[in-house]
């Protein structure tokens, strides 16, 4: 059945725990977790293999009202689970290695039916398409614990006006046939002004 794992992570003043919505296998054709919004990194307090929010040494502290800064970065997470893997006539084609795909931590041989999964991120303002990301593919998991692909983006924000945005998530599973474009308001706040410095003041003497 479907469920909520609990993650924990710590800001500078407190520890919290955020819900990664995991779905039921059985019931949903694209089987993706919750997409977590990211707009703070911490060193991590500890190594956690299996907390998808901590990578490569560092904590993803998600932001939970997505409420962002024009100077600040969004980071993008989730997972697409079990993804089908390609038919036989598909398997010679080349594929360039995937921004999202990385060296399997268990060290196995890459699956002889690869996956073909693709996604990007769009930002829309009103119907009009405000940002998009280039699209990323993934071939093969780079997650094989948990049969999972992961993926993060990166966008600054600093090309986006102030203002509500509707985030779009496109995945489409290719070997499936199946897809996906689950959608999230978020809000961008102008970047704070720099405060002139005071001018200088003098004081005369006799």
């Amino acid at each position: 059945p479907p469920r909520s794992t609990l993650f924990p992570y710590t800001t500078l003043f407190r520890s919290f725990e955020t819900d990664l919505n995991v779905p039921d296998m059985k019931k949903v054709p694209l089987k993706m977790s919750s997409v977590v919004f990211v707009s703070q990194r911490m060193p991590a307090a500890k190594k956690q293999e299996n907390n998808p929010l901590v990578r490569d040494g560092e904590q993803f502290v998600p932001n939970l009202p997505h409420v962002f800064r024009q100077d600040q970065h969004l980071y993008l997470i989730y997972e697409v689970y079990d993804p089908a893997k390609a038919a036989a006539e598909k398997t010679a084609e080349a594929s360039a290695p995937s921004a999202a795909s990385k060296k399997e931590k268990s060290g196995k041989e890459p699956e002889a039916h690869p996956v073909r999964v693709m996604t990007s991120i769009e930002f829309l303002s009103g119907s009009a398409k405000a940002f998009e990301t280039p699209l990323i593919q993934a071939t093969q998991l780079n997650e094989p614990d948990r049969d999972a692909i992961a993926f993060q983006f990166d966008v600054p924000l600093e090309t986006l006006k102030p203002g509500t945005y509707i985030c779009q998530i496109n995945v489409i599973d290719d070997a499936g046939g199946d897809f996906t474009f689950p959608r999230t308001a978020l809000l961008i706040r102008p970047a704070p002004q720099a405060t002139p410095p005071a001018p200088a003041t003098t004081s005369g003497g006799r």
